[in-house]
């Protein structure tokens, strides 16, 4: 019995030792951090687990300590734009380390089919050059990240997504409206640039809202248990969408979307 003690315990100091880390997907190799400011960087681990970051821009060491629930979250000083850098996080043995990281300038482009659709264009809508454009789209400096679809009841922590170089292999599928005004501020600001995608076809104003903002719309009908689920839900995508980025540090927004509202101007102006 006391051989089964000590075991247990030498197993508890392990295991403590070797925390699991997790981040955002967003979070990850390629990505681009919004320049000079102080930016929010988070993720989970162990209940109380202590973690260090360290950020080779500066040689700056974060350390940070877990909730009960094993959430973390810092503010990493940014500098002016450049790269590549590498972020480092650590919690007892376990340790993540973020290649080709760059400093420079977020955008969050989200709505609808105009905003979905892809440097490839739809089959009877062609993007004019777009081929060409896709050719010569190589630039190191321009990294693109498109979110996977989802809906969802609840408001999710995460996403499903992959920062890339832009190429023409990732800019081939990306949004076209995106990329276009990406590569508008690459020439404008010479700078990095980063942008995330987040839409979806078809889609209606209410799914894009959250719960809160909704409830001034008597007419629309919330979600329930019952409710089944599709993409025009009222607050499906911004849970599955949009909530996950928010407190994502960025230079801003472009949003494009409205078609599929435009016949009920009655009820909102």
């Amino acid at each position: 019995m006391k051989k089964l003690f000590v075991w247990m315990g030498l197993m508890s100091i392990v295991c403590a030792l070797q925390a699991e880390i997790r981040l955002p997907a967003f979070f990850s190799d390629n990505m681009v951090l919004q320049q000079q400011c102080q930016a929010n960087f988070w993720g989970w681990t162990d209940a109380d687990q202590s973690l260090k970051i360290k950020t080779s821009w500066d040689n700056a060491t974060y350390k940070v300590q877990a909730d009960e629930k094993g959430a973390w979250k810092v503010q990493l000083q940014t500098p002016s734009a450049g790269g590549p850098y590498t972020i480092s996080v650590s919690a007892g043995k376990e340790q993540l380390k973020l290649e080709n990281v760059l400093i420079g300038e977020v955008w969050f482009c989200a709505g609808q089919s105009n905003m979905e659709q892809p440097m490839k264009g739809y089959p009877a809508q062609s993007i004019t050059h777009g081929t060409r454009d896709i050719l010569l789209s190589g630039d190191p400096q321009l990294r693109l990240l498109t979110t996977k679809r989802k809906v969802s009841f609840t408001a999710l922590d995460d996403v499903t997504a992959t920062w890339a170089e832009a190429c023409p292999e990732s800019v081939h599928d990306f949004s076209a409206t995106a990329y276009y005004f990406g590569r508008f501020l690459r020439q404008s600001l010479d700078c990095p640039i980063g942008l995330v995608v987040s839409a979806w076809g078809g889609t209606c104003i209410e799914a894009w809202m959250d719960d809160a903002s909704l409830t001034a719309f008597d007419q629309v009908k919330m979600p329930t248990t019952e409710t089944k689920m599709h993409s025009n839900i009222p607050t499906a995508l911004f849970n599955g969408m949009v909530h996950p980025y928010l407190g994502m540090s960025m230079r801003g927004v472009i949003w494009y979307q409205g078609e599929s509202n435009y016949d009920r101007a009655h009820t909102y102006a």
